[in-house]
């Protein structure tokens, strides 16, 4: 039997379903499809391919069978080939029972629809599609238009459901987010049904959530302040923080719902603000353009930083929307990772990617960047108060070689090490507790509040630093370069110090950089202090 390379997951397991059945696709030409018919071979001429499109979602192919007739072959989803079947289809009742039971296994879904196409029909048609073919226009409507003169009065052959497997670890790190403050949006193509026993099946929604939709999330959207709560009969409490009360409750709402809210601009600010009371979001029937339009909704109406997630063609236009990419290495094709700023070979590495490695690397960011704030201001404001003592006359506290070498050589390398390696936590801790990656949610370790209580630190570092030892020594042997070298080193010692007390996770690299950094500054002052040196070059080495 032959094997079969297919663009998507979907056509491949329609075709090998078939070969197993006796339906065998041997090969095609340009013009022509060899197909074997339960042992016997019949050559169709292929006349026509109606492409598939995220608008049409439908295509079609126009063939002569060996009989001489012609025929149109159309697949595609229920909500769009229903629609177009011969009145009074005697099995339209039937299929449609079969899709919803299809739908609450959750499988996806596709109809399947034949039509006998006249000769005089084909031959006006065809000469319809040359013309549209060689026009200057809008094309793509223009052949929109002449696919559907030809896809209708169409007799339903049946319905195919296909099982669109989870990957491993999917409910679990969905659940695990969901526990981490992070809200979870599926948007997807599938029927409400099928998209909703999948929401439940990976632990996006519990047991007992309430599904808002249809007339209930209409009559939200059109309340003045939409509230959730409101909703139930008993007042439930779920988990809660400080900004919000979160209700075990999920939006369901499929995509012409969807065109019609994006049509109106204050209904997308009140579905955003409903959706923060909500446990989940659950966008059904939704084309990629409507993916789109959903992240550039949510960015619009809130200040969340949006992450999308997918692994197909499809997902392309909502993963280049949001803040932040992630494609899946998958049976789907390449074009989602080679769109993305991330590539993950399973769902599952999200959790740790996002609670352990983010919050390591918030962590590391918030702290350094609040280090280089205080060491640097703590440096620079000794200049200052030694200002009131030499008449303001721009004489510095410092050296220049220490002025060159103090970011460069004696307080760079432990931040660093702390910048790359620091951990608050451990790994374990993190996937074990994921609620500590709320502290990045709410910037509690960089915020304007944060960097002021910094730059007080700072000045009283810096005040510290200079009155300290210019009490002690004024009434001594001061000179300046007593009084220059006794800063210059507790400048040094103090940041250092400052480092050892804020590492929480201590590595060979971060032990070798505080003992270079002290090094360094020792042997360099005694370096550059020589005789040598000054008697070569007084105006480049003034200290002995």
């Amino acid at each position: 039997l032959p094997h079969y390379q297919a663009a998507s997951p979907d056509e491949e397991a329609l075709v090998c379903a078939a070969r197993e059945l006796g339906w065998v696709f041997l090969s095609r030409t340009r013009e022509t499809l060899t197909i074997s018919e339960m042992g016997l071979t019949q050559n169709y001429q292929l006349l026509a391919i109606l492409d598939f499109t995220s608008k049409r979602r439908r295509m079609s192919v126009l063939v002569r069978d060996p009989g001489g007739q012609l025929k149109l072959y159309c697949k595609g989803a229920d909500i769009v080939i229903l629609e177009r079947l011969q009145r009074d289809c005697p099995l339209q009742e039937s299929t449609e029972r079969a899709l919803e039971l299809f739908a609450q296994s959750c499988l996806r879904t596709l109809c399947v629809a034949v039509r006998s196409v006249p000769e005089a029909l084909w031959t006006e048609w065809s000469r319809t599609l040359s013309q549209a073919g060689t026009s200057t226009g809008n094309q793509e409507t223009v052949l929109e238009e002449i696919y559907d003169q030809m896809e209708k009065d169409l007799t339903l052959l049946g319905v195919t459901a296909i099982e669109d497997r989870l990957q491993e670890g999917v409910p679990e790190t969905i659940a695990t987010l969901r526990r981490a403050g992070v809200k979870v949006w599926v948007l997807t193509g599938d029927k409400t049904e099928t998209a909703v026993n999948v929401g439940y099946a990976c632990k996006l929604m519990d047991p007992d959530t309430t599904l808002i939709q249809g007339e209930e999330l209409r009559q939200l959207l059109e309340s003045p302040s939409p509230d959730v709560h409101g909703m139930f009969k008993e007042p439930e409490v779920w988990i809660t923080d400080r900004k919000a009360v979160k209700s075990k409750a999920a939006l369901v709402i499929s995509g012409p719902e969807l065109a019609e809210l994006t049509r109106a601009p204050e209904w997308g600010a009140k579905f955003v603000a409903l959706s923060d009371q909500c446990q989940s979001v659950l966008c059904c029937r939704v084309t990629p353009a409507q993916k789109a339009e959903v992240v550039e909704m949510v960015r619009k109406h809130s200040t969340s930083i949006t992450m999308a997630i997918g692994d197909g063609a499809n997902d392309v236009n909502m993963i280049k929307t949001a803040h932040i990419g992630v494609g899946l290495c998958g049976v789907e094709g390449s074009q989602a990772v080679q769109n993305a700023d991330f590539a993950l070979a399973q769902f599952s590495f999200l959790r740790r990617l996002l609670l352990v490695h983010g919050h390591w690397s918030y962590y590391r960011i918030c702290i350094l960047l609040r280090y280089f704030l205080y060491k640097t201001t703590a440096f620079a404001l000794v200049h200052i108060w030694y200002s009131f003592y030499n008449g303001f006359s721009a004489q510095p506290m410092y050296e220049s070689w220490f002025i060159s070498l103090y970011t460069t050589m004696y307080t760079s390398l432990p931040i660093q090490c702390m910048g790359m390696f620091e951990q608050d936590v451990s790994a374990k801790s993190c996937l074990c507790w994921p609620e500590i990656y709320c502290v990045g949610q709410k910037k509690q370790l960089f915020n304007p509040l944060v960097l002021a209580v910094t730059l007080l630190y700072s000045l009283y570092t810096s005040i510290i630093m200079f009155f300290i030892p210019m009490g002690i020594l004024q009434y001594a042997a001061l000179d300046y370069q007593t009084l220059a070298v006794t800063i210059e080193t507790s400048v040094v010692l103090t940041t250092t110090v400052e480092v050892i007390l804020h590492t929480k996770f201590w590595t060979k690299y971060s032990v070798a950089a505080v003992l270079f950094s002290l090094v360094a500054f020792f042997l360099s002052t005694l370096a550059l202090h020589s005789a040598r040196l000054f008697t070569a070059s007084p105006r480049d080495y003034f200290f002995l």
